[in-house]
């Protein structure tokens, strides 16, 4: 399960099979396809999209918030910012640890992406 991003403007989540079929369709010759990233580099993504989704959504209820409720919320909106500031560092540190975990496991059934490689057939 993945969310959808980039709306309104996202019109494909190709499998490697769509992107074959696309590129011998249009006159290209596949010569190899990789499956990019994996199970924990699908993981990464979601916590960052997490982190900036939590950060907006905590900013929105101080705005909305009343008496205590406000504290409370404020607490939890420096808490949060604290956390988006060290953010980065975790990310990149999870990113890392997630790459490699990729390379040991690999499945293709979970993938970031691929990289085609083809080239135009001869006439």
């Amino acid at each position: 399960m993945y969310p959808i991003w980039n709306a309104p403007d996202n019109y494909w989540r190709t499998t490697s099979y769509g992107l074959e079929l696309l590129a011998e369709r249009n006159g290209f010759e596949v010569i190899s396809i990789e499956p990019l990233g994996g199970y924990y580099a699908m993981q990464a993504r979601l916590l960052v999209r997490f982190l900036r989704t939590k950060m907006a959504s905590q900013i929105g209820n101080v705005r909305n918030a009343r008496g205590f409720h406000k504290l409370f919320h404020l607490f939890w909106l420096l808490v949060i910012t604290i956390r988006t500031i060290l953010a980065p560092i975790y990310v990149n540190i999870a990113l890392f640890f997630y790459s490699v975990m990729d390379k040991l496991e690999l499945d293709d059934e979970f993938t970031t992406g691929y990289l085609i490689v083809a080239r135009k057939k001869d006439r």
